[in-house]
């Protein structure tokens, strides 16, 4: 014998509406991420400006298009940031694979994989999606008062 709900098929749209609104709120929750990262064969910066690691070992050189506020980390080290304008200069450690990005308001993409091993003295570019800001409105009124101004005329008097 089948059982039937006094709900019908409530329980079953109640179920598919709170898996909906889990995965809206998990798409929210990644404010940002990674729309590039390639090498830039052509850029001598990483040549031109060498870094060397604790090994000894000249650095890779990866320019982040993000703004000051970002934080990064690798499983080997970041051995030196320099703040650029529009861009953030992480000198690397040959053979770094991953690195986490940071944001004090957008949250964390942990270990994002790079693709490649990363090469001493090579130069590479990452370029990050970043979510809108806010615009808020505020609509002033502006009020045009007219004052009607009455002159009465005074007849002026002969003297006598």
């Amino acid at each position: 014998m089948k059982r039937t709900s006094s709900f019908g098929n409530a329980g079953r749209l109640l179920f598919v509406v709170c898996l909906w609104l889990l995965s809206a709120g998990s798409a929210l929750s990644q404010e940002f991420s990674v729309s590039s990262f390639r090498i830039l064969p052509n850029d001598v910066s990483a040549f031109v400006n060498s870094v060397r690691d604790l090994n000894d070992e000249a650095c890779a050189l990866v320019k982040v298009e993000a703004p000051a506020d970002f934080a990064f980390s690798t499983p080997l080290g970041i051995v030196k940031r320099k703040d650029e304008v529009g861009e953030i200069w992480l000198y690397l450690p040959k053979g770094t694979k991953m690195i986490t990005l940071k944001h004090p308001d957008w949250g964390v993409l942990r270990d994002y994989k790079l693709g490649m091993a990363l090469e001493s003295r090579m130069t590479y570019e990452m370029k990050l999606t970043l979510p809108k800001p806010t615009v808020t409105e505020h609509h002033d009124t502006i009020v045009q008062v007219r004052t009607v101004v009455d002159t009465v005329t005074v007849a002026k008097t002969r003297p006598r």
